[in-house]
């Protein structure tokens, strides 16, 4: 019997481990790359490489109870996103933030690559002042902790770590650069406008 791909991944990895669903655009065969990078402390970094579609999160795949921050980093252009009424585009080396408590939809056109940081909302939350309002907005790539949070996950990805202390310390710095990166934005209003969904 031939299994169809993309319903293997729905059933084994998109609505059973990340809690996403996934609709194909154009007549590309499904593909879908999911890379480690590191995992510590309920933090998690992932490295996502998909064909032509979306990801999405509807209603009721945003009432599992987990509440995390997503900051996805594109390494391709024209990744499209929107949640909560807001809808943007990014050119590689730009970055946005997702809500998992919040359904939403994010890709592309084309086949597409970032890297997604899980970071539970309660560990970033004290540092972000009003975090929801950073959903589906662009963070720009000239910012100056996004630069070096783009380099650090490539030394990341290409440096396996054994060390369960060093995977530690190379957690918090991730962290440390992601809610820079997002302060960053704010406080030089580097946040790239975003499209008011109706």
């Amino acid at each position: 019997m031939i299994v169809d791909p993309l319903n293997r991944w729905r059933e084994e990895v998109g609505r059973q481990v990340l809690n996403l669903d996934f609709l194909t655009c154009g007549t590309d065969p499904f593909q879908a790359s999911i890379t480690p990078i590191l995992a510590e402390n309920s933090v998690r970094v992932v490295r996502m490489q998909f064909s032509p579609g979306f990801t999405t999160r509807d209603r009721q795949l945003a009432r599992d109870g987990s509440d995390i921050c997503v900051l996805a980093v594109g390494r391709t252009s024209g990744i499209e996103v929107e949640q909560v009424r807001r809808r943007t585009r990014l050119l590689a080396g730009e970055a946005t933030v997702l809500r998992t408590t919040e359904p939403g939809d994010f890709g592309s056109a084309l086949s597409h690559d970032y890297v997604a940081i899980l970071i539970p909302a309660s560990h970033i939350a004290p540092r972000v002042k009003d975090m929801d309002r950073f959903a589906a907005t662009r963070i720009a790539r000239t910012n100056g902790a996004l630069t070096l949070l783009r380099r650090y996950l490539r030394t990341l990805e290409n440096t396996p770590i054994a060390s369960a202390d060093v995977r530690v310390a190379a957690i918090e710095h991730v962290v440390n650069l992601a809610v820079l990166s997002i302060n960053e934005a704010a406080s030089l209003r580097g946040l790239g406008e975003a499209e008011s969904v109706h």
